[in-house]
């Protein structure tokens, strides 16, 4: 017994598919930056990936010169750190 269908085809421009292929063209000219309550989505995760990053950086540089084991309360310092680090970027980079 063999049986010999076809695959189902699915068409790319069906009547589905256009409306959101069009709204995907349209928003390609939106700003990325959203302003909303004043926080400008984007900019804010960029600073805080930066400050994160940027706080494992300097831990390692610390933990290779030997001062990480005399920092006590790594808990708090290494949160406070990247917090410091996120805070100087997004003033650095998008102040207005």
């Amino acid at each position: 017994m063999l049986f010999s269908k076809k695959p189902p085809t699915t068409r790319l421009w069906n009547p589905q598919t256009l409306p959101s292929i069009a709204a995907l063209l349209l928003g390609q000219s939106c700003d990325p930056i959203v302003s909303i309550d004043g926080a400008f989505f984007p900019a804010w995760m960029i600073s805080l990936i930066t400050g994160i990053a940027g706080s494992a950086l300097i831990r390692q540089w610390l933990i290779h010169a030997g001062i990480d084991r005399h920092i006590a309360p790594r808990v708090v310092v290494y949160p406070c750190l990247a917090l410091l680090i996120t805070v100087s970027f997004w003033l650095l980079l998008y102040r207005q």
